[in-house]
């Protein structure tokens, strides 16, 4: 006779939600801009019931793109043309992965363990897209507002 307590357990119900990797939040940072990885972020403080966090990555992100696209507009084209343009976009993903770790890589471990879902690409490409988008308005602007006849 089976004793109650070594009865079998099923296992737990894998997570309904879905939390973005730390991969794929550095390569929507890397090709949209900090924009892009700032909505995952801020899309798995949201699903951990985090919303502090979520307001924060998104006000924060936003006050640094525009100070960051200010900044690159008003410097001289000489000056930058010796930038490698590869340079910044893999400054902007390489701060993206550190940040993640610090601040959500436990959460994302644990959630894909209990057999969670990913984040669907369709929602980091949109990510990138919009953000591209709304970059190159902001710098548009910039340019019109800042650059002499």
């Amino acid at each position: 006779m089976e004793n109650s307590e070594t009865a079998y357990l099923p296992p737990p119900a894998a997570p309904e939600y879905a939390l973005f990797t730390k991969k794929a939040i550095t390569v929507a940072a890397g090709l949209g801009g900090p924009l892009a990885g700032a909505y995952l972020m801020a899309k798995n403080f949201r699903t951990l019931g985090r919303e502090d966090a979520s307001r924060n990555t998104l006000t924060i992100a936003a006050l640094l793109t525009l100070a960051f696209f200010t900044a690159v507009a008003l410097v001289p084209a000489s000056v930058m043309e010796k930038v490698p343009r590869f340079l910044l976009p893999l400054i902007e993903a390489w701060g993206f992965y550190l940040i993640i770790d610090l601040y959500q890589q436990k959460d994302i471990v644990a959630h894909l363990n209990a057999g969670g879902k990913k984040g669907s690409w369709r929602v980091i490409l949109g990510s990138v897209l919009i953000s591209i988008l709304v970059s190159l308005a902001y710098f548009a602007i910039v340019v019109i507002i800042f650059m002499p006849d």
